[in-house]
């Protein structure tokens, strides 16, 4: 099924992943890098939405 999934930015994904797994919320699979553009991890709310936290790896403080 497509769909948009709603992304939130975070300054570190490792440590932002952590935290929210300390929570409880449940992640579908391990943080997916592309070297150079971004980090994320999949990440699902209380009624199943998919959301995403991202990292940017650009060095572009603009993005």
């Amino acid at each position: 099924m497509g769909g948009a999934t709603l992304t939130f930015g975070v300054a570190n994904v490792v440590e932002a992943r952590a935290r929210l797994a300390e929570k409880g919320v449940t992640f579908d699979g391990d943080i997916v890098t592309e070297p150079g553009m971004v980090s994320l991890a999949t990440f699902f709310d209380l009624d199943g939405n998919k959301l995403m936290i991202a990292q940017d790896l650009t060095g572009d403080a603009s993005a």
